[in-house]
This record gives structure tokens, sequence and C-alpha cells, in this order.
């Protein structure tokens, strides 16, 4: 196994990108009806599946 650590800077880096993709997360389930937003996990399953 190989032990990695961030820098400080990835540390920030990665805390900004982290809250960038929870900003996108939630503008795409305003976009979903509630039953949609339920069904969305098993059909993102099901399509990467396929390959």
């Amino acid at each position: 196994m190989l032990e990695t650590r961030l820098t400080e800077a990835g540390r920030e880096t990665l805390r900004l990108a982290d809250e960038q993709a929870v900003r996108i997360e939630r503008r795409l389930a305003e976009e979903f009806a509630p039953e949609e937003r339920d069904a969305l996990p098993a059909r993102c399953v099901t399509a990467i599946a396929r390959d």
C-alpha cells in the first residue's frame, strides 16, 4: 500500500472542488421531481452496468 498525503494547497483545492460539486449536485437535484430523484441512483447503476 502506498500512503500519500495532501499538501495544504492540495487540501484547499479538494475542499473547493467538493464545495463546487455539492452546489452542482443540489442544482441537478432541483431539476427532478422527488420520484425521479429517488429512481436516479438505480438508473445510473443500470446505465453504467451496460458497458
